[in-house]
């Protein structure tokens, strides 16, 4: 008794406003409740009569039919015995009808536009007035403590069914976040064989088929449809009841039947509702329904299936027919008030360490839900209204305007028949008086035909009409619609786009409500300063901030949660924006890899539970609330927004399907971060340039720009006039430099890429010039391919030579058999060359690379070759007689001898063999390669010769000699030359295909004399010129071109093990000191020292193109 008395006074106090249990029983409110009930016959006030409506009649017999149902519990939480179960029905029932009907006749006072804020048979009241009945009040200071409780502590019962709805799905949707951040695994679990599970269930069932027992069955259609929109329709797979989160876990009843649902055990609904008036945490009702699934999580993980459901229903309709660990208790008629205490302080301890465990920025974002989600609401009730109301008002006006037409069509009217009846009079006068008495008959006679009157008397009177006034002919409607729209269709179309713009937007933020993210989000205020700060530092400034259900400070339990701060920003982002220096970089592209994310995971698993995790993305879709400005949300920003957005929520993701507790995002992201600590965080010791790593506030960062443009523009605010004016001419003068800067930077590239392009122009026109004057002095073609075909071929040549020197060796025979080109192809065919002579081409290409090397030197380093040691007494030459050296020697100098007394050979027989036969045989490429061997010979004179003679003294410089200077860059690499001698050494096998087709025609060079170091025979001179031309060959024309053959020849398969071996040859002596010689000669001609013209030798074409290719490459 005395439980009850206290209990009914607090809630009243708590409830109105401090106003005792007696005060509000004597009310004027309990007074207008107590009139009402004597009026209707208290006996029978919730009976329908034959007077009400269907509505009304209707809802007398819900209620009736609730309170039955409900009447029990009232009778078991009265100490008063002689309450009896038809006296409580009747109190239940008078107080929901008075609150209908007074809730009706308020809305009747209101516009009628306006829609109704109480739904007829609200589901959710019932068991909210039952239960403050309970508390063993009276029927009077019951209907007054319903009214005060439903706008302070319950206001989302004052919604409609379609508001409330979407109010509470925001509601459920943060609750679910809440769970994701507490019990991921049992999250996961049910979200895979309970989809929807956390959406508020549905009140209202749907309609049924009744069978010959009374049961009713679902059709099989409907049945369908509910199994093919089941994952289409998450939100109407709701688990949860909506009493949970809306009405403070009072119950609900259906609808469309007599049994009542989710209902708990009375005693406990006191109990606990005793701590949810009294606590100003509006949070509680979250981790209490929260502490309820943590208890039976483990229960809940073994389920799955129809037995999982099963069980998940059961625990949220407080069905006890099982025992539960921690909430076993007997039956409702056994249940004590102490045993109901002792319940309740067991949940709300449970609740209390969840609430604990959660970070202060979430909590306060829970206590506030309710009041966004009806806030929400009423700008949604108020934009309907707006709009019911332009409605109307567009409707009105549409009439006013109707009505205007036809008052002017209705005075136009008049106005004609008045001016054609004063013609039509005096007409009449004027032809026949007697007839005017007719004028108003023959007016009504010919109503709409008065052109037709005029025609007869025209007819009539000698074709004088009296010129009726008629009115244009009216169009019709089609055309008159598209007249009238022709002016107003620009308006229109504006005033629907600004209304569908308006209409999208508010779909999206109703979207917003009701979507959710993986988890909560903490503010950066919050998790910085842990971050930041020491862990003595943080526990001292915190602990004063957390706060418990009674607003008062409680430092034994305020220690600062533990955050561990993982980065999921790009690692270029985070080098160039900063980065913590103690989190965690775990992009998902580093979850793209298995090494780094085993690591990563093993290391979490021992934090795991010890520590809250905070996931930190970019932010950019806090620009726009940081920097107050919505420009910023263009196109490019929302992509960049959506794209940050999952890539915050996939790291997220990550920690919670692997079940770590404690994982959030921090809210706004690195952008919000570091707008805390360019503006609080000085407050609380912190910097961001001291704080960040790889940071400068002057850097070039998105945010650290944006941040300095908002520090500018709040000192700009605050500044005087001359200050805002002396810095507004500052930085205009600042973007002048940097557009200007900007601008000749442009310019300067431009002309730089303009002199590129004209030096490159005049070093094609001058490689033009040059292959003309080969193709001119040489009879071969100018293109550079053709010239490296041609160099191919007089290499076969001597390769053949070699071959059948090779065979012949028994008869020590030096002769030379000229046969006909097929016979030296089936020869080519049969033979392959041996190993020694793919050797002495791979010391040639060897030799060409120490050839070219040479180039830049200018041939000063090199000095007499020395003697060979072992060479044949056939092969030697008197070029190859050593001298004294002081220099540096170079390799490939015996390879070439022995290629030119080859060369030699081969041209003597070729004449014999054209003497005899009086054939040109320089068809078969012999003579190709006889001119090399000129050029050879030559070049070993010109050598010798020169070592003997004093130097000559240096030549007057050129234009063209300047670029033969001991400054210049090396030439390109030797290897490629390396690689020319191991294509060389395969020719043969190319002599199938007969390289000589191009080359086949007679020219007119003469014969080479036998003598292999005489100077070539006459031919046509070439142009002589004072400079040494380098013609400027274009890389992309001669050397891409000329070098492209021989790459095609040495990437050929048969070739690898030439390559190969090619590194195991060493050169002979005299083989070393040719290429001296060679050079001693090129210097000789750069000197101005006059050679014997040659017949315009291939390979001295192909050293020429070397040579230019290098000069090319220096400039």
């Amino acid at each position: 008794m005395e439980m009850t008395t206290l209990r009914k006074e607090l809630w009243c106090r708590m409830v109105c406003g401090g106003k005792s249990y007696q005060t509000i029983a004597t009310s004027s409110m309990a007074d207008s409740f107590q009139q009402w009930k004597q009026s209707n016959n208290s006996a029978g006030s919730t009976s329908s009569t034959d007077d009400d409506d269907s509505s009304t009649k209707q809802l007398k017999e819900w209620l009736e039919t609730e309170s039955t149902h409900l009447a029990e519990r009232i009778v078991t939480c009265c100490d008063d015995d002689d309450v009896s179960l038809e006296e409580a029905k009747d109190r239940l029932s008078s107080v929901l009808l008075f609150h209908f009907q007074s809730t009706q006749k308020k809305q009747e006072t209101k516009d009628a536009t306006t829609t109704s804020t109480t739904t007829t048979m609200d589901p959710l009241l019932p068991p909210v007035a039952c239960a403050i009945l309970c508390a063993d009040m009276s029927a009077a200071a019951a209907s007054v403590v319903l009214s005060h409780i439903l706008p302070t502590h319950m206001p989302l019962l004052a919604l409609t069914q379609n508001e409330r709805v979407v109010a509470a799905q925001s509601l459920h949707s943060q609750f679910y976040l809440l769970a994701c951040y507490h019990v991921p695994l049992l999250v996961f679990h049910l979200d895979r064989y309970a989809p929807g599970w956390y959406w508020p269930k549905t009140l209202v069932r749907k309609n049924s088929a009744s069978t010959s027992d009374g049961t009713t069955t679902s059709t099989p259609s409907e049945e369908e449809e509910s199994v093919t929109q089941k994952g289409r329709n998450l939100q109407g797979q709701g688990a949860m009841p909506p009493s949970w989160l809306v009405s403070h876990l009072a119950g609900e009843c259906s609808v469309n039947g007599a049994t009542t649902t989710t209902m708990m055990n009375p005693k406990w609904l006191l109990s606990l509702w005793d701590l949810i008036l009294t606590s100003a945490n509006n949070s509680l009702r979250f981790f209490l329904s929260l502490a309820l699934l943590e208890k039976h999580a483990d229960s809940l993980l073994m389920l799955t299936g129809d037995a999982l459901l099963e069980e998940l229903h059961r625990i949220l309709e407080f069905r006890t027919e099982s025992s539960v660990d921690g909430f076993a208790i007997d039956g409702e008629e056994e249940t004590t008030n102490i045993e109901a205490m002792d319940f309740v302080q067991e949940w709300c301890s449970r609740a209390r360490s969840l609430w604990e465990e959660t970070p202060k920025s979430v909590v306060e974002r829970l206590r506030s839900a309710e009041d966004e989600a009806f806030k929400y609401a009423l700008q949604e009730r108020q934009l309907l209204a707006e709009q019911a109301m332009q409605a109307k008002l567009e409707e009105e006006a549409r009439v006013h305007r109707e009505q205007q037409a036809l008052e002017r069509e209705r005075k136009a009217e008049q106005h004609c028949r008045a001016v054609t009846r004063q013609r039509l009079m005096a007409y009449y006068q004027k032809h026949n008086p007697t007839k005017t008495e007719n004028v108003d008959t023959l007016l009504d006679k010919y109503e709409g035909r008065w052109d037709q009157l005029d025609a007869k008397l025209r007819a009539k009177y000698g074709g004088v009409g009296f010129r009726p006034m008629l009115r244009p002919a009216t169009t019709t409607i089609g055309v008159s619609n598209f007249l009238s729209s022709v002016n107003q269709g620009i308006k229109k179309s504006r005033q629907q786009i600004a209304t569908n713009m308006r209409n999208k937007a508010r779909q999206d933020d109703q979207k917003k409500k009701v979507k959710h993210g993986v988890t909560v989000t903490v503010d950066p205020s919050e998790v910085l300063p842990v971050v930041c700060w020491t862990k003595e530092a943080a526990a001292a400034a915190l602990a004063d901030e957390k706060k418990d259900d009674n607003n008062n400070n409680n430092k034994a339990m305020a220690p600062p949660l533990r955050y561990y701060l993982v980065d999921s920003r790009p690692d270029e982002t985070c080098e160039e924006e900063g980065r913590f220096p103690t989190a965690l970089n775990m992009s998902p592209e580093a979850l793209l890899d298995p090494d780094r994310i085993k690591l990563q995971e093993e290391m979490f698993e021992s934090l795991r539970g010890t520590v809250h995790i905070v996931v930190m993305g970019e932010g950019f879709s806090a620009i726009p609330k940081l920097y107050e400005n919505q420009r910023h949300m263009s196109n490019k920003l929302q992509g960049l927004v959506a794209e940050d957005e999952s890539r915050t929520s996939l790291c997220a993701l990550f920690f919670v399907k692997k079940g770590f507790p404690f994982v959030s995002i921090l809210e706004g992201g690195f952008c919000a971060a570091h707008t805390w600590l360019w503006r609080d965080g000085p407050a609380h010791h912190l910097d961001a340039k001291s704080v960040l790593v790889d940071y400068s506030p002057l850097g070039n960062g998105v945010f650290a720009s944006l941040e300095r443009t908002h520090q500018e523009n709040l000192a700009l605010a605050s500044a005087s006039t001359a200050e805002k004016t002396s810095r507004m001419v500052q930085n205009l003068v600042d973007s002048s430099m940097v557009t200007l800067t900007r601008k000749a930077n442009q310019l300067e590239n431009f002309a730089a890429k303009t002199s590129t392009q004209l030096d490159n122009l005049a070093l094609d026109i001058e490689a033009t010039r040059v292959q003309v004057a080969i193709a001119r002095q040489n009879s071969i073609p100018s293109a550079p391919s053709e010239v490296a075909h041609a160099a191919v071929a007089g290499d076969l040549a001597f390769e053949e030579v070699e071959t059948k020197k090779s065979n012949d060796s028994e008869t020590n025979s030096d002769e030379f058999i000229d046969v006909s080109l097929d016979q030296k192809q089936a020869a080519a065919a049969a033979a392959s060359p041996s190993m020694n002579t793919m050797k002495r081409f791979t010391g040639l290409g060897k030799a060409l690379a120490g050839r070219v090397g040479g180039i830049g030197g200018g041939g000063s380093n090199v000095t007499s070759p020395t003697a060979a040691n072992g060479e044949d007494e056939e092969n030697k030459n008197p070029a190859d007689t050593p001298s004294s050296t002081t220099g540096k020697s170079i390799p490939g100098a015996g390879a070439f001898a022995r290629l030119s007394q080859a060369a030699s050979s081969a041209l003597k027989k070729d004449e014999n063999a054209k003497k005899e036969e009086g054939t040109d045989a320089s068809g078969s490429g012999i003579g190709t390669f006889a001119r090399l061997s000129k050029v050879a010979s030559s070049a070993l004179k010109s050598t010798s010769d020169a070592n003997k003679a004093p130097p000559p003294p240096p030549p007057e410089t050129d234009q063209s000699s300047t670029l033969m200077t001991e400054s210049s860059p090396p030439p390109p690499s030797p290897q490629r030359f390396v690689g020319l001698g191991a294509a060389l050494s395969k020719a043969p096998s190319a002599l199938k295909s007969n390289p000589f087709s191009r080359f086949n025609k007679p020219t007119t060079t003469a014969a080479a004399s036998t003598d292999s170091n005489a100077p070539a025979a006459s031919s046509p001179a070439p142009p002589t010129s004072p400079k040494r031309s380098f013609g400027g060959i274009n890389m992309s024309g001669l050397r891409s071109r000329g070098m492209q053959t021989f790459s095609n020849l040495t990437q050929r398969p048969e070739q690898k093990q030439t390559v190969a071996e090619e590194e195991d040859f060493d050169f002979d002596d005299d083989e070393i000191n040719f290429l001296e010689d060679f050079d001693d000669d090129d210097d000789d001609d750069d000197d101005g020292v006059s050679t014997p013209p040659s017949t315009g030798g291939v390979f001295e074409q192909v050293d020429k193109q070397l040579t230019t290719t290098a000069q090319v490459t220096k400039v």
